[in-house]
């Protein structure tokens, strides 16, 4: 893409529209992972609820 805007001309523009494009990109993933901080946390806790319950509180049959 530089490559073809050296020869057009239009560096400065062409690289104007990329930063702003890459700046952008990176924004909405900061937002992304911010947004599944939350979720993710709550995943791991429930499934050590559940290994817990499993493990400790969960009925064991009894062997004959």
């Amino acid at each position: 893409m530089v490559a073809a805007a050296e020869i057009s001309g239009s560096l400065d523009q062409t690289l104007a529209r990329m930063g702003e494009y890459f700046e952008k990109d990176h924004r909405m993933n900061q937002k992304i992972s911010g947004a599944m901080t939350y979720p993710m946390i709550l995943g791991l806790l429930t499934l050590a609820a559940v290994v817990i319950i499993v493990t400790f509180a969960h009925p064991r049959g009894h062997e004959c």
